[in-house]
């Protein structure tokens, strides 16, 4: 955690009449950088891990922040700060790239469940924001946070004046001068939390870190309520910055997630997408790219679309093209693009496996492009996907959008992560089979079973019984298990302190399972989680046995932030690593092959597995 220093005030640059003018004032100018800080033009130094690249628009200089590394941590001590104390304004130049369901730009706040306090100057989805908590409208000590929003959405990669202010009666919002919104609902001195983040270029609490993908020039904090008159005059002092030519990252086109496949057997498969507003499809489909004879419709329009292929011959390569038609009365067709159905028995099949993809599209993108690559069958998925799940834009931009290519063409079966909140916008862009949260799938010799470990799964707990049921009625040759969360795992802190005391080293709540794996003689474990990878040796009743034991990987690298091992081995561990990675599987009769990649397509991990004959 980087706290504020008390010592760096000695350099900073402000003077009694510049904080007279703002109380806090922030200019985004590489000059203003002295190594981890931003010194301020008034007020307190920001600091960075990762600070954000600076560039000219307009002949400003302006700042951008990528989403993911930047975001500048002004204190996380507020009680040694002078914060507003009723009255406030906070204003400054701003650009979004793409939405988020809570984006900020200035925070100090906490918004957790229903403890609500503080205050956050941001954007919400495609308009611009105002979040506040006083003691004025407190009912329970917990808080109650009113969030205004701008009249109007705003352009994604263009530059706005946005402004904010509270008297202790009234709270605005304004966008370019122009009052955009008000409320009355809050009353009486801001109620602060005892502790949180004072953040720019970030909506942060205990449950969030939602870092801005977009620009910053300029940010201000008074402790009084600036009138409109100089509202409008801070605006015009910077108009030019507003006519600058949008530079948006991703278009916001009809098409919100282009055309993917899901739930491909061996007799059918789905082709799924998202409009911006509901759409109708129809997919034409055949062995030969030149023949396309069968047609699917969907049957009534939705935003959320999906067309089922029937009736399909297992391990055959097919050839698709969609066709939307828009309720505007246009129609998108895709590019000719193909899939292949799941090989039956007795076929090999490869595949590629990957987890916590969450928060990180520049890695994501990087990994699908290996994958597609490798041409997998397809793809199992250890849960965290994106984060948070509720979020359809993260869906849309982080997941989606940077992977289109290969998900166009290769399925993904993934289970629940503790990310993904069991969010029904989960369960709309998969539509796995009913209950959704577990279910199992077919590939030549193996059976996988998907299980939700965010849920209870301790012995006689309804995925427990399944999946002893199932287990133990399955024909196939390999029965893999996936599911979030590790039995086993050599993480530095999620499961207690290995630097200062003891861990269990992985969630004592799963172990049921563990035994339910021996018991069915499961040979291999998949799971995400924690972001490293991890394999284990092979494990028998709280030992390693290599004559019969279950195999557990834990790969939980594929976007999420890096973790740590512990600083000593633990008795399972066969393999650790920190680092992104992607894995790919070979599975023919007795034999398993799986390789694990770094970023670069470097093998860092080689093993085999082979059943008795």
């Amino acid at each position: 955690m980087i706290r504020y220093l008390l010592c760096i005030l000695t350099l900073l640059p402000f003077s009694a009449e510049l904080n007279a003018q703002s109380h806090w004032h922030w200019d985004f100018h590489p000059d203003l950088v002295r190594e981890e800080y931003l010194l301020p033009v008034a007020g307190h130094p920001a600091a960075a891990a990762h600070m954000p690249e600076f560039s000219l628009v307009a002949d400003y200089s302006v700042a951008l922040f990528d989403g993911r590394n930047h975001a500048l941590l002004i204190s996380d001590r507020i009680d040694t700060l002078q914060l507003p104390a009723r009255d406030m304004t906070v204003a400054g130049w701003v650009m979004v790239d793409y939405p988020q369901s809570w984006g900020g730009f200035l925070s100090v706040m906490q918004d957790n469940g229903d403890y609500e306090k503080g205050w956050v100057f941001g954007y919400m989805n495609d308009r611009f924001s105002f979040g506040l908590s006083t003691e004025g409208a407190n009912q329970d000590e917990t808080g109650t946070m009113t969030y205004l929003e701008s009249a109007t959405p705003f352009e994604f990669g263009r530059w706005y004046h946005v402004a904010a202010t509270y008297n202790g009666e009234v709270m605005r919002l304004y966008v370019n001068g122009n009052r955009s919104a008000e409320s009355r609902a809050q009353t009486g001195a801001i109620y602060y939390p005892q502790s949180t983040w004072f953040a720019l270029g970030a909506y942060r609490d205990d449950d969030e870190n939602n870092r801005l993908s977009g620009g910053m020039h300029r940010m201000q904090l008074w402790d009084r309520e600036l009138t409109p008159e100089e509202i409008m005059a801070d605006y015009r002092s910077g108009r030019d910055l507003s006519l600058a030519e949008p530079t948006p990252r991703i278009a916001m086109d009809e098409l919100l997630i282009y055309p993917y496949l899901k739930n491909v057997t061996g007799s059918h498969a789905q082709v799924r997408w998202m409009s911006h507003r509901p759409s109708s499809g129809m997919v034409e489909y055949g062995v030969h790219g030149d023949s396309l004879h069968h047609r699917a419709v969907s049957e009534e329009e939705a935003d959320f679309q999906f067309v089922t292929l029937p009736e399909l011959e297992a391990g055959q390569t097919y050839f698709y093209r969609v066709h939307i038609d828009l309720n505007d009365g246009s129609r998108w067709s895709s590019d000719l693009l193909t899939f292949q159905t799941m090989v039956p028995a007795r076929h090999a099949v490869s595949f590629s496996i990957i987890g916590d993809t969450q928060n990180n599209p520049a890695v994501w993108g990087t990994i699908s492009e290996h994958l597609w690559a490798e041409r997998p069958q397809f793809i199992v998925h250890a849960g965290d996907i994106v984060s948070p799940g509720n979020d359809i834009f993260k869906w849309i931009f982080e997941f989606f959008a940077p992977a289109r290519s290969l998900l166009e063409r290769v399925p993904v079966f993934g289970v629940l992560g503790n990310h993904e909140r069991n969010a029904g916008e989960y369960y709309k862009l998969t539509g796995y089979p009913d209950p959704g949260y577990y279910y199992a799938f077919d590939a030549g010799d193996i059976r996988f079973f998907m299980i939700d470990t965010n849920k209870d799964v301790t012995a006689g707990t309804e995925q427990y019984l399944w999946l002893d049921e199932q287990l133990a009625a399955s024909p196939a040759r390999w029965n893999i298990v996936v599911h979030h969360h590790p039995p086993y795992s050599s993480d530095e802190n999620d499961y207690g302190d290995t630097w200062t005391g003891t861990s269990t080293r992985g969630h004592l709540r799963l172990r049921d399972l563990a035994g339910l794996y021996e018991r069915h003689g499961v040979p291999l474990v998949i799971s995400g989680h924690i972001h490293t990878y991890e394999r284990t040796w092979p494990i028998y009743e709280g030992r390693v046995d290599t004559d019969g034991g279950v195999t557990y990987v834990i790969t939980g690298g594929a976007g999420g932030p890096l973790e740590n091992p512990s600083p000593t081995r633990s008795w399972f561990s066969r393999k650790v690593y920190r680092g992104h990675h992607y894995n790919m599987a070979h599975v023919f009769g007795n034999s398993l092959e799986w390789i694990t990649y770094d970023i670069n397509g470097n093998i860092l991990d080689q093993f085999e597995l082979h059943l008795p004959d």
